[in-house]
């Protein structure tokens, strides 16, 4: 089986140091940026963006749009401490709240995104 790959974006560095080793050991391959702006590159080339809201140069809900606009297939999930903040007309495909002591919630969502991805096609 082809290991899936996301784009993760998280600015706190212990986040996403932990974001991506929780992810890797679930099996994914993770590629991960510190900010909107330097995940801009990798949309290309990955099954998933899975991107913090608040972040500097380009924010979460930005970083959907970009990646819709590029790829409009392409799952994005945006994790939030603050879910009530994201904009109602947000272009991502599920928000999560960013819960540390809840990553199965986290893995969950990903998988049903990445399942529903591949019904679609």
């Amino acid at each position: 089986m082809v290991r899936k790959k996301i784009l993760l974006a998280e600015d706190y560095e212990a986040l996403r140091l932990y974001f991506e080793h929780y992810l890797t050991e679930a099996g994914f391959e993770v590629i991960a940026v510190k900010n909107g702006r330097d995940a801009l590159p990798h949309l290309g080339g990955v099954d998933l963006v899975l991107t913090d809201f608040r972040m500097p140069f380009l924010n979460g809900i930005e970083l959907a749009a970009k990646a819709k606009r590029q790829k409009p297939h392409l799952p994005v999930i945006v994790i939030t401490s603050s879910p009530w903040d994201v904009p109602s007309d947000h272009p991502a495909d599920q928000v999560v709240e960013k819960t540390v002591g809840k990553m199965e919630n986290l893995l969950e969502e990903i998988v049903y995104v990445l399942k529903r991805k591949e019904k679609k096609k």
